[in-house]
């Protein structure tokens, strides 16, 4: 009963210790998710990372990349039209002295 009581106090010190590696241990890559599946096929058991969870992560992280390059582009812009209108002469509000396209 000692040491029953012994190893949930110690479960419960230790708890916060593995909280902080649990993303690390938990992170689904593609080593993961085969390995994982190969598991399931001769065992019939595997983890929680599967084709389909890295296919989700791999779509989220698309996202935010697209997400991210859609900010740079727009802030380019927005420095590109700026440095324009430092560079015309006169007053820089008037687009009069931009040239237009003729039809």
């Amino acid at each position: 009963m000692k040491a029953l009581l012994g190893c949930i106090i110690f479960a419960a010190i230790n708890s916060h210790a593995l909280a902080d590696l649990k993303p690390d241990i938990l992170d689904c890559n593609a080593q993961k998710a085969a390995r994982n599946a190969a598991l399931d096929s001769t065992v019939g058991v595997s983890g929680h990372c599967d084709a389909e969870k890295l296919a989700d992560k791999a779509k989220d992280n698309a996202k935010d990349s697209v997400k991210e390059a859609k900010k740079e582009v727009g802030e380019t812009i927005d420095n590109t039209k700026k440095d324009v209108a430092d560079a015309l002469p006169g007053d820089k509000h008037k687009h009069d002295n931009l040239p237009h396209k003729r039809d």
